[in-house]
């Protein structure tokens, strides 16, 4: 098993339960899980997960708000964009 996916089930452990399921049948949530685990298996350093208004680090949730709050927070512009 490819070992950022081995870490994914880690954070996510709901998911290696649905590994063998198929894609349709999983809940909107579950397909949410997979889609963040997906993007930390590229070891980013920051996630923008526009649709739900977070801001992952490392993990850890380090903004949030609606489009607006998070285009004029300045720590995620220059996180993000590398500029203020």
């Amino acid at each position: 098993m490819n070992p950022g996916l081995a870490g994914e089930f880690d954070t996510f452990l709901r998911l290696k339960e649905r590994l063998d399921q198929l894609a349709g049948t999983i809940s909107g949530g579950e397909q949410a899980m997979f889609s963040i685990g997906r993007g930390f298996m590229a070891a980013p350093k920051m996630l923008v997960i526009a649709h739900h208004g977070y801001v992952l680090s490392q993990g850890k949730v380090v903004a949030a708000g609606d489009a607006a709050a998070l285009r004029n927070n300045a720590a995620v512009r220059a996180a993000y964009f590398g500029k203020n």
